[in-house]
């Protein structure tokens, strides 16, 4: 549920429960704030209860959907963050499970690292297909002001 996953932000758990609820979630939400007012689990936690297989509002954690978006193995679901450019796919996929895991303690990147356009275009031509299971597809982009063309 969006209880355990958002501290101290009523008025945001309240917005998206009513919006999963009456099946309005918009295409794209922009998250903006100071660092530390919890934007990384709100998305996080916003895209797991789009994906979860039961019908409240907010991720049961225990259907098999769940599971898979917290351990980046559904098809639906994809996290971008600024990385270095020729990090290999283990180190990525760790670092983005760090992230799931803590989304209020994961290790900040660094100031010179950016979010690379080919990564962008892969989502870009993945998400051009309807979802593999369920009705959504979600992509959780980490400082976005950090996409460089």
């Amino acid at each position: 549920m969006f209880d355990n996953h958002l501290v101290g932000q009523p008025l945001v758990k309240k917005l998206f429960i009513r919006l999963i609820q009456a099946q309005r979630v918009p295409h794209a939400l922009l998250l903006h704030g100071p660092e530390g007012t919890g934007k990384v689990a709100c998305a996080l936690a916003l895209a797991r209860a789009l994906h979860c297989e039961r019908e409240e509002a907010g991720a049961c954690e225990s259907c098999s959907q769940c599971g898979r978006t917290m351990e980046l193995n559904h098809p639906d679901f994809s996290v971008l963050m600024p990385l270095q450019l020729r990090m290999k796919q283990d180190a990525v996929r760790l670092i983005q499970l760090d992230v799931l895991k803590d989304p209020y303690g994961y290790a900040r990147p660094e100031e010179n690292l950016i979010i690379p356009i080919d990564s962008v275009r892969e989502r870009q031509k993945r998400f051009a297909y309807s979802s593999f299971e369920g009705s959504w597809r979600t992509a959780v982009i980490l400082h976005a002001d950090r996409m460089r063309a």
